[in-house]
């Protein structure tokens, strides 16, 4: 085999190999970047939070949730960037850099927020922009996230039970001679 056939076959299959290294260097760069600058986006929304009289509860609070695929539980965990409380309610916040953090959110953090909403059980949802500190109020049409999960503030829903629960307690003792 001709010396020039061996130092060509060398000289490309060195060349695909250092290709091949250098996309892989990219993508770890890209992705370790990716992640820097969401855990940058995150501590100044913590700081704005903060600044805007929200007390911090959790960061980055785990929810394991249960799901039935034809009967059969599969159980996932979620976990939104914040659970705050402050201004009277107890709200869950998540913080998108970069063009995830544009308005109105993607398909896909339009889920994730509503299974975030449904979840959490929060009195508010809110998403921030963790590049711009944009923050905005997001609920559903359903009323999920108005004013928590039903709809209703919850010392409305427990006043109700308060109310039903006195007026069976009036109707027993009017039965009790």
């Amino acid at each position: 085999m001709p010396v020039a056939v061996i130092v060509v076959a060398a000289t490309l299959a060195l060349g695909i190999y250092l290709g091949i290294r250098w996309m892989r260097y990219r993508a770890r760069s890209a992705l370790a970047f990716r992640r820097e600058r969401g855990r940058k986006g995150e501590e100044r929304a913590r700081r704005e939070l903060e600044r805007l009289g929200y007390s911090i509860v959790s960061e980055q609070p785990r929810l394991e949730a249960s799901m039935w695929i034809d009967g059969e539980e599969h159980t996932f965990t979620v976990r939104v960037d914040f659970l705050v409380e402050g201004r009277g309610e107890r709200a869950i916040v998540e913080v998108k850099t970069g063009k995830a953090g544009d308005l109105p959110p993607s398909p896909a953090v339009r889920r994730q927020l509503f299974e975030y909403v449904t979840l959490y059980r929060a009195d508010a949802c809110y998403f921030m922009n963790g590049d711009t500190l944009q923050m905005s109020r997001i609920a559903f049409a359903d009323g999920v996230s108005r004013h928590g999960s039903s709809g209703w503030p919850r010392w409305v829903a427990w006043l109700i039970r308060l109310v039903f629960a006195l007026g069976i307690v009036y109707a027993l003792l009017r039965l009790i001679p």
